[in-house]
C-alpha cells in the first residue's frame, strides 16, 4: 500500500477493502484463517498440534507469497544456497495421522543442484545402547505431472518451500504409497485395497 495502516491491527486491514483489492483472494483467506485461528488460544478457545500446523502451513503460503512479489532479493538469496531443505516430518503426521512409520525421525524437502529431494531419517536401536541413524534421499524427478513441459511434478526452478507445500498439500494416501515408503506397511495394504475396491466398483 506505500503507507502505514492507520491502526497496526490485522482485523483492521483485513477490513480494508482498499488493501483487500490489491491481495489475491486466496492469500486474504489464510490471512483470515490465521487470525481466527490465533485469536482462539489467547482467548481461551481449545487448540491442539493439528491447528498449530495448519496455522503455520497458512502463514507460510503469505510470507511466501509477499516475499515472492514485493521482495525479490528474498528468493534471490535463497536460490544461492548449494542445498535447500525443509522438515515436514510435523506436517505430514498432522494430515496422515498414526500413518507413517514409527521409526521415521525426520522428513525433508531437499532441493540442490536443479533437484527435488525427499530425505528420510530412520533409527534404530541395537543391543539396547546403540542408536544407529540412516539418511536417505530419494531423487523425486520419477514423479511426472502433465502440466509442466518437462514432465516433473516438483519444479526445482520453484521455492523450496513451495514444493515442500506442495508434496504435502497435493500427495494424497494413494499418492503416497505409490511414490515412498513413509506408510507402515499394514497402512499401505489397507490403503492399496479399498483404492482397488473402489476403482472395481465403479
Amino acid at each position: 500500500m506505500r503507507r502505514d495502516p492507520p491502526r497496526p491491527m490485522i482485523g483492521d486491514m483485513l477490513s480494508d477493502k482498499e488493501f483487500v483489492a490489491n491481495v489475491p483472494r486466496r492469500i486474504i483467506a489464510r490471512m483470515n484463517a490465521v487470525r481466527d485461528m490465533s485469536n482462539l488460544g489467547p482467548h481461551g478457545g481449545d487448540v491442539d498440534m493439528t491447528d498449530a500446523v495448519r496455522v503455520m502451513r497458512d502463514l507460510l503460503d503469505v510470507l511466501e507469497w509477499c516475499a515472492i512479489n514485493y521482495e525479490p532479493a528474498a528468493g534471490a538469496v535463497a536460490t544461492q544456497s548449494p542445498r535447500d531443505a525443509v522438515e515436514i516430518l510435523p506436517e505430514l503426521n498432522a494430515r496422515f495421522p498414526n500413518h507413517l512409520r514409527p521409526h521415521i525421525t525426520s522428513v525433508k524437502f531437499a532441493q540442490s543442484d536443479g533437484r527435488c529431494y525427499l530425505e528420510m531419517t530412520t533409527a534404530e536401536t541395537v543391543a539396547d545402547y546403540l542408536h544407529n541413524e540412516t539418511i536417505r534421499r530419494e531423487d523425486l524427478a520419477f514423479i511426472t505431472s502433465d502440466s509442466r513441459s518437462d514432465g516433473r511434478f516438483f519444479d526445482p526452478a520453484a521455492s523450496v518451500l513451495a514444493n515442500a507445500h506442495k508434496f504435502v498439500s497435493d500427495m494424497d494416501e494413494v499418492s503416497m504409497i505409490n511414490c515412498t515408503d513413509l506408510f507402515q506397511p499394514e497402512v499401505a495394504e489397507k490403503i492399496s485395497k479399498t483404492w482397488l475396491n473402489r476403482n472395481a466398483s465403479s
